[in-house]
């Protein structure tokens, strides 16, 4: 039953019926880079595992503002470097093939590129974007600060994910599921991310001993995600302030759950059972 719940989940929110309408990416995307990562931080060593997970997280890149935060993951959590190091070279392969059919040379290439894509995000705060960095600085009149705040926020995640690599699988899942939504530009299809979160409450309420107050805070957080998920995304169409309490509704909810993760990390970090990948002297037990 429990599994069943989980399961259904993806399937109760409106960015899925959104994603599926509009042909969007982020319902491949992200089963492809939960499975990636699962069989990557399983704990068990393996050449052939290894490089399947590598190439369905290198498939993920295909839209970076979704996969990118967790390749801190990639990094900082297995023993090795090896699958960052065949991921990132995959990445740079595709690109060099890519632009091998271009006329203009590659750092050209990669110089419109960047141009294109910050125009599309600049259009994108106005056009549908919301509940981002970069909506909010739209908002304050900074948006020439998209950038510079985007990177300042994937190496804050950076920097955690490093401290919290023993952390339990979800909760890391959770966190950067959270700020891969709010680093960058996102439409109301991407907020499937929140799926990730999700889970990771319903992890730890289902784990938490009746006396534990996390747990009741985590139903409850779990609860509230899943009336956010379920509000219905036309909202954001209406006159004000209609569309303002959808955004303000999604905000509120997301940055309590990302507090709440936030918090529970270091306890999670150090409860046994609860690692990604075993340790040494847990292995020789």
């Amino acid at each position: 039953m429990e599994g069943l719940f989980v399961g259904l989940l993806p399937f109760s929110m409106y960015a899925t019926s959104v994603a599926t309408g509009n042909g969007q990416l982020i319902i491949p995307v992200l089963s492809a880079l939960v499975t990636g990562l699962v069989l990557l931080l399983d704990g068990r060593q393996g050449g052939r595992k290894d490089v399947l997970a590598g190439f369905l997280i290198l498939m993920t890149l295909v839209s970076p503002t979704i996969s990118a935060p967790f390749f801190w993951i990639v990094m900082f959590v297995p023993r090795t470097l090896w699958p960052a190091a065949l991921i990132s070279l995959g990445y740079g392969a595709l690109t060099l093939f890519a632009a091998s059919g271009q006329r203009a040379d590659l750092l050209s290439v990669l110089l419109k590129w960047s141009t294109r894509a910050r125009g599309g995000v600049l259009w994108g705060t106005v056009g549908g974007g919301y509940a981002n960095l970069h909506s909010w600085l739209a908002a304050l009149g900074l948006e020439g600060w998209n950038l510079s705040a985007s990177l300042l926020v994937l190496a804050a995640l950076g920097i955690w994910t490093y401290r919290h690599r023993r952390g339990a699988l979800w909760c890391l899942l959770g966190v950067t599921a959270l700020v891969s939504r709010l680093w960058t530009y996102h439409r109301v299809y991407d907020d499937l991310l929140i799926l990730l979160p999700a889970i990771a409450l319903f992890r730890i309420a289902k784990q938490s001993s009746s006396a534990d107050r996390n747990g009741m805070v985590a139903g409850v957080l779990l609860a509230a995600t899943w009336i956010a998920v379920l509000s219905p995304p036309r909202l954001l169409l209406f006159p004000p302030p209609w569309n303002w309490l959808f955004q303000v509704e999604q905000t509120v909810v997301w940055g309590l759950v990302l507090i709440f993760l936030l918090s529970r990390s270091p306890s999670e970090s150090s409860r046994p059972g609860q690692t990604l990948v075993p340790h040494a002297e847990e292995e020789e037990e």
